[in-house]
């Protein structure tokens, strides 16, 4: 069972320190091709959208950044811990959003770099489709409707 919550200003950098730590080798692709430096992600990082803890049984297994910009919530970023991947948690997030945000948005939207397979193969088996909304270079849309009353 995970639960979501909102994050302190301690861990919101945390999981921004986490973030450029996972992305460090695609800095040009993940920071640079969005015409951000490190320092300006950060400030968007705390500025825009809400940043949650992902608790699973109560133990933080990592960050979740979304953006509700009605019809549209955009979920920007996903990191969870290495010992809380592969035991389907993503998923619950993921359902989660669809289902707290089932009455105001009618589609998710995430991005992937274009280099990551684990995570394209990971948005495709939970229901999203690649999107034909124009993204940076290096990076890929994908795009899952979201109904009311969903899960």
């Amino acid at each position: 069972m995970i639960e979501l919550r909102a994050t302190t200003e301690d861990e919101r950098d945390e999981f921004h320190k986490v973030l450029r730590s996972e992305l460090i080798d695609q800095e040009q692709i993940a920071v640079v091709n969005l015409g951000l430096t490190w320092e300006s992600h950060a400030e968007l990082f705390r500025t825009a959208g809400e940043v949650h803890a992902v608790l699973a049984d109560g133990d933080r297994a990592g960050f979740v950044w979304f953006d509700l910009r009605p019809p549209t919530l955009y979920v920007q970023s996903m990191i969870l811990f290495a010992g809380a991947r592969g035991q389907g948690i993503g998923r619950q997030v993921f359902r989660a959003l669809e289902s707290e945000y089932c009455d105001v948005a009618n589609a998710m939207i995430v991005g992937a770099l274009a280099e990551s397979r684990q995570a394209i193969d990971f948005f495709l088996r939970i229901g999203f489709a690649p999107s034909d909304e124009e993204t940076p270079p290096g990076f890929t849309n994908f795009r899952k409707s979201i109904v009311p009353g969903s899960p």
